[in-house]
């Protein structure tokens, strides 16, 4: 919303920028000079770094490989069943397709 709302400067993008990314995304543009010049290149980077489809798609698939094994407890069935769903529907919402 900030990034495309036409009210906003490029030096109000940038700070708001920094303040919303904490540890390794904030690493991403520390050394990247606060200026309204600056934005757009500081943007990019973080988008390069984190809109990476690949590399979503590969914590929900490790994810699921990393699932503990379970006994027989219902409760612990129930909660497979609903980590499996969520970790599937991440993988759907990046456009694969894990249950083919």
């Amino acid at each position: 919303m900030v990034h495309t709302n036409p009210r906003i400067d490029d030096i109000q993008r940038f700070f708001h920028l920094r303040s919303c990314l904490k540890g390794e995304a904030a690493q991403v543009i520390m050394y990247i000079e606060t200026t309204a010049a600056n934005y757009n290149i500081a943007w990019n980077s973080v988008e390069a770094r984190y809109n990476n489809k690949k590399v979503l798609v590969q914590s929900p698939t490790k994810e699921l490989f990393d699932i503990p094994a379970i006994n027989e407890e219902a409760v612990q069935l129930r909660k497979l069943i609903d980590q499996l769903n969520g970790h599937m529907s991440a993988l759907e919402t990046l456009g694969e397709k894990p249950k083919e």
